[in-house]
């Protein structure tokens, strides 16, 4: 959506990355307890839809991730 590159190897990277990164995000905030891994993985997933400029879910994410603590 926002990844926009002249070079398609470029945007291939940036999409594996992020797969990837959201994958680990995911796993983490299944976490029973409410661990410094979950927290992390919120406010990493925050920063994810802020990127992709879901604010709406940005903001839902960094409110759970500050909650924690």
């Amino acid at each position: 959506k926002i990844i926009r590159s002249e070079n398609p190897h470029s945007v291939i990277a940036a999409k594996r990355w992020l797969q990837v990164f959201l994958t680990k995000t995911t796993n983490d905030i299944k976490e029973k307890d409410n661990s410094w891994q979950k927290a992390w993985a919120l406010g990493y997933l925050g920063t994810c839809y802020f990127m992709t400029q879901d604010y709406d879910n940005s903001k839902k994410s960094i409110k759970k991730c500050l909650d924690l603590n």
